[in-house]
């Protein structure tokens, strides 16, 4: 039956299937269960990354499909927490905003953080410091932020309180 999406080149149908394949596989196929979340993850990028219907508004519809990734990402987070490959897929198709919402729910930031900081994106990092409020991160960012975001990192930790 896949290969008959696959053929028909139905992007859509063919994510709902394997969708509701993947929620009916039991625990002990933990390994299977990661490689077809993994495929899946690629279908869902392949599809934003893909036409979209000129009839809708590109914006609107970014959102939309970003926001179910989310809840996609969400609900196999344990399937797809176990190696790096989430954060390699997401940079290689250039979804920054996926990879730092990745980056909060699984509390990595390293991978996002080295893209912000390789992009200069320090407003950013800022957000990112905000919401994690995690001391440690701060901690290790404080250098590189005084010397090229001073007045950033300052009122990211004015922001973050007297902890």
């Amino acid at each position: 039956t896949t290969l008959k999406f696959i053929h028909l080149n139905d992007l859509d149908a063919l994510i709902t299937y394997v969708s509701e394949k993947l929620k009916t596989m039991k625990y002990q196929h933990a390994a299977h269960k990661t490689i077809i979340a993994v495929w899946l993850l690629e279908l869902y990028l392949k599809r934003l990354d893909g036409p979209m219907d000129p009839t809708i508004n590109i914006g609107e519809r970014k959102k939309v499909l970003i926001d179910e990734i989310m809840v996609f990402l969400k609900e196999h987070k344990e399937d797809l927490d176990k190696s790096e490959i989430v954060f390699h897929m997401l940079s290689m198709f250039s979804q920054k905003t996926l990879l730092a919402r990745w980056s909060l729910l699984t509390g990595k930031y390293n991978k996002i953080i080295e893209w912000y900081i390789q992009s200069k994106d320090y407003s950013s990092i800022q957000d990112l410091l905000k919401k994690s409020a995690d001391k440690e991160l701060i901690y290790q960012l404080a250098p590189i932020l005084m010397r090229d975001a001073p007045e950033q990192m300052v009122d990211t930790l004015i922001a973050l309180g007297p902890d």
